[in-house]
């Protein structure tokens, strides 16, 4: 049987239940508080909610849209380490771009089992760019040149894929890196210091590809030292002067 309710106002409020061959109880809550139902809009409050009441299996996949948020703002963050020792040592004078080894003690987890020397990053939305700080200890002797860096991408978790080199592209608007081949650090003699970088895919030739991709993609790192006359020690240095490198990518709203 309908229940009205009338109003001071003159109107009146009709509870009727839906036609049903059970019995169901409706517990009202001994609160002074209004009730709300599918109709309503800006009735929930956040302290109506308990602390990660809400999760994106709450969501459908569409619901929240880079229009809704903010530009700038950070949806995911993954910090990274090198380690120490043997395996985070790259000592070259190479006039051509080598890998710098990041696969040494107490290195984080976020590499294939194929390959320490390359990290992943699990991108979580299809309009979103990667920011990525970066903090290399270097040493250069004699110092008569410098040395470059720069990072390379691979859009994929394929092992065949992430494991070839000429499936990656440099990050960035230039091949040779943010200062080039000879400018991240060096000149004037013996030369220690850390190389401090900040790439951000969307300066990058690959912009658009980055953007709508989501999922497990892979990246690593290369150096460069302009003159043969020159040594490069990247990160650690020997056992009696270890060091380590760090770096952070960052997933945000463009």
């Amino acid at each position: 049987m309908p229940l009205k309710l009338l109003s001071p106002g003159g109107g009146s409020v009709l509870l009727q239940a839906n036609t049903t061959s059970l019995d169901y109880t409706l517990t009202v809550p001994a609160v002074t508080a209004n009730v709300v139902t599918t109709g309503d809009s800006n009735t929930i409050t956040s302290g109506m909610l308990s602390a990660n009441s809400v999760t994106s299996t709450q969501l459908s996949s569409s619901s929240i849209t880079a229009a809704k948020l903010s530009s700038g703002m950070i949806v995911k963050s993954t910090s990274y380490c090198s380690g120490y020792g043997s395996g985070a040592r790259t000592q070259s004078s190479a006039q051509a771009w080598y890998t710098i080894t990041i696969a040494g003690t107490s290195k984080d987890s976020n590499y294939p089992a194929s390959n320490a020397n390359i990290r992943y990053f699990d991108k979580v939305r299809t309009d979103t760019h990667l920011r990525i700080r970066s903090y290399f200890p270097i040493y250069i002797t004699p110092g008569g040149t410098g040395v470059g860096f720069r990072v390379r991408m691979v859009l994929s978790n394929v092992s065949a894929t992430f494991n070839d080199d000429n499936n990656y592209f440099t990050v960035g608007i230039l091949s040779t890196g943010q200062a080039e081949r000879w400018g991240a650090l060096g000149y004037g003699g013996d030369n220690v210091g850390i190389v401090t970088t900040y790439y951000d895919t969307q300066y990058s030739d690959n912009s658009s590809s980055v953007l709508s991709y989501s999922g497990r993609l892979h990246y690593y790192f290369q150096g460069w030292t302009w003159a043969s006359s020159d040594t490069a020690f990247w990160i650690d240095f020997d056992n009696t002067y270890p060091k380590y490198a760090t770096w952070t990518v960052e997933e945000y709203i463009p």
